[in-house]
């Protein structure tokens, strides 16, 4: 699965305007590579890297060495050299492709670190120079798309996402990534249909294509969407199911977490709450194993397993995992970012519904302090959270603060990925 982008920049330059040495040397690599041997892969092109003659040479062996790093699970390394390959295609003229297929394992390995600013930062530089070819350019339309939606900013990352799809020129490939995205968009803005004809898409052409973890993918997004449409009897065998093909095709341990985590969405649904604990647990556990334990797909399971804490009686527990939960989104997005306050508002929901009313009040104002300055992508949670703090606010007999109940702007949803 890791194995997704740029290595046609191992294959697309003749071999006869290379050095001998160099040549020789990443050839091996890419022996290795085929065999799947890692290990053996990058000593050969980190080896190539040190004979090359050329740029073209050098960002060449950057991005492959970049490549095997991220398999081998050393995303810092990959990190340096895929940013090292990213400098040397910019100053290549003519460069353009490479320059997008390196950005699609740079953002990978991004993705795995939780560096979203970063990813974005370098899409966008990546389009100031887009590729002429669709198929390229839709790399990096769909990689920025994405990225902008798990952020919490859906309007740009929809234009994007459908502009990929208006490309005459791209792979069903390139088509089923801006489906995938599309169809997490249609869910949170509960266009349920849409939604789920877009899995299903996804689900069929993946399965004629051999693509069985994609195809596990949408298996679990058509799930979702059933459980979030209150449907959990259909939610429930399409989870189940998307579990066993992600461990029968030993897909990345990550794949496997955020399927155990939907499974704890529908528990805590159910209420069903011991379960939803045990399958969370796990879950955080391969998350913080594969990425990082500051991830915030991990930030996203301990809010799960905060809800699921409170709902069984155990809101000192809930409390601590919330707050975790917020330090890791603080930490990567900022104290006073959308994100982080989304964290403020699940806490403050969890207090709600716990009859806490005066500590929901304080901390749902704390949340809309940010949320009503973050502008028109974050309508759909700022409205959400309006709403719930004029109830706590009538339970305590008490007018909304003026500072909360100003409505100047507007904002939306602000949903990490668990779809890819």
């Amino acid at each position: 699965m890791r194995l997704i982008f740029a290595l046609a920049l191992s294959v697309s330059l003749p071999v006869s305007a290379l050095a001998a040495d160099w040549t020789s040397m990443h050839s091996q690599g890419i022996a290795a590579l085929n065999r799947n041997d890692y290990a053996a892969a990058a000593t050969s092109f980190r080896e190539s890297l040190s004979l090359a003659q050329t740029p073209g040479e050098r960002g060449r062996s950057e991005n492959d060495l970049g490549v095997v790093l991220y398999e081998l699970n050393r995303d810092p390394e990959a990190r340096a050299q895929l940013e090292a390959a990213f400098r040397t295609w910019q100053e290549i003229p003519g460069e353009e492709v490479r320059l997008a297929q390196t950005t699609g394992a740079l953002v990978a390995v991004y993705r795995a670190l939780g560096d979203y600013p970063a990813a974005e930062v370098k899409l966008r530089e990546a389009l100031k120079t887009p590729p002429r070819d669709d198929e390229n350019l839709a790399i990096i339309l769909n990689e920025l798309g994405d990225v902008l939606r798990e952020v919490g900013r859906p309007n740009e990352a929809r234009r994007l996402l459908e502009k990929t799809l208006t490309l005459e020129g791209i792979s069903a490939r390139r088509r089923v990534d801006a489906s995938v995205a599309l169809a997490d968009l249609d869910r949170d803005e509960r266009q349920w249909q849409s939604s789920i004809d877009r899995w299903n898409y996804v689900a069929e052409t993946s399965r004629k294509n051999h693509w069985d973890a994609l195809e596990a993918a949408a298996v679990r997004g058509l799930g979702v969407t059933y459980l979030e449409h209150n449907e959990p009897a259909r939610a429930e065998p399409l989870l189940r199911r998307a579990l066993k093909q992600f461990e029968e095709t030993s897909a990345p341990e990550h794949q496997i977490a955020t399927t155990l985590s939907c499974l704890g969405q529908l528990y805590i649904a159910q209420n069903k709450y011991a379960m939803a604990e045990e399958v969370l647990i796990r879950a955080r556990d391969l998350t913080e194993k594969s990425l990082s334990p500051t991830h915030p797909q991990v930030a996203i399971i301990l809010e799960m397993l905060g809800e699921a804490a409170a709902s069984s009686g155990q809101f000192d527990e809930a409390h601590d995992y919330y707050l975790r939960a917020r330090a890791i989104m603080a930490g990567r997005f900022g104290d006073s970012s959308p994100i982080a306050a989304a964290v403020d508002a699940s806490w403050a929901m969890t207090e709600q519904r716990s009859k806490h009313n005066a500590e929901a009040a304080a901390d749902y104002e704390k949340a809309l302090a940010v949320l009503d300055a973050a502008g028109p992508e974050v309508e759909t949670l700022r409205s959400a959270i309006h709403a719930r703090y004029a109830q706590v606010c009538k339970a305590l007999h008490r007018k909304p603060s003026v500072l909360a109940s100003y409505k100047t702007q507007s904002f939306a949803k602000t949903p990490v990925s668990q779809s890819r």
